[in-house]
């Protein structure tokens, strides 16, 4: 009787954590829906990982065309809050069959520059800094998307950066992406600079802790079943 009670309840277990797990796949698969959806809709900035401060990344604008025409030219913008605050856009990568259009900005005549008190500012400082890139000369078909990439220097503060964007259709029609409210029809394309993470809250830390768990999991088990 007692071997029954014990087999039942661990089939019991099991059945709970099969459908915990279930659940939490549900969920997932929901949330890459949703995200995929949003994706489309609107021209976004991607990255494959999170953004920290001060580091250099290569991201992607993603630009679909929901439209019966192509779309001709995309254009982004570099905020003036990202500037001020240390960010740069350094290097443009586009597909085959595309050109690019870099407007730059003297650093030195631009107000958001660090005034540090010295009239000699440095060539670093005075060098021309990317404000708008515009690729033109190829054609997004209808229900299709093209994946241009930037490279940025971060900013040393996380914080929520908007990028202006334009689309311009074959037709002349043009659609700004450059509102700034979350949810809006037309939203920015927005880059996200996270807080590094703390040091006892790593993946590494993390997983050594799951690995305790599991440990005193099995010590109590066999404490258990000890008559």
């Amino acid at each position: 009787m007692l071997e029954s009670s014990l087999l039942l309840e661990r089939e019991d277990r099991m059945k709970s954590l099969r459908c915990v797990f279930a659940s939490v796949v549900l969920l997932f698969h929901l949330g890459l829906v949703i995200m995929v959806q949003n994706a489309s809709a609107h021209v976004t900035i991607q990255t494959d990982r999170p953004l920290r401060p001060h580091s250099t990344v290569r991201v992607q604008i993603v630009v679909p065309n929901e439209s019966d025409t192509d779309t001709t030219e995309v254009s982004l913008s570099v905020p003036d809050a990202f500037l001020a605050a240390g960010g740069r856009l350094s290097r443009v990568d586009f597909p085959a069959g595309w050109q690019v259009k870099i407007d730059k900005e003297d650093a030195a005549n631009d107000p958001s520059t660090p005034d540090n008190g010295h009239n000699n500012v440095n060539s670093a400082a005075r060098r021309s800094r990317i404000k708008k890139v515009t690729f033109s000369g190829g054609a997004i078909p209808p229900d299709g998307f093209k994946v241009f990439y930037v490279e940025l220097q971060l900013p040393d503060q996380p914080g929520q950066f908007r990028f202006p964007a334009v689309q311009t259709y074959a037709g002349g029609k043009v659609i700004s992406w450059s509102e700034l409210i979350p949810g809006a029809a037309h939203p920015a394309p927005t880059v996200t600079i996270e807080r590094q993470p703390s040091v006892f809250w790593t993946m590494q830390s993390l997983a050594l802790l799951l690995s305790g768990v599991a440990i005193l999991g099995v010590f109590y088990q066999a404490l258990k079943r000890r008559p």
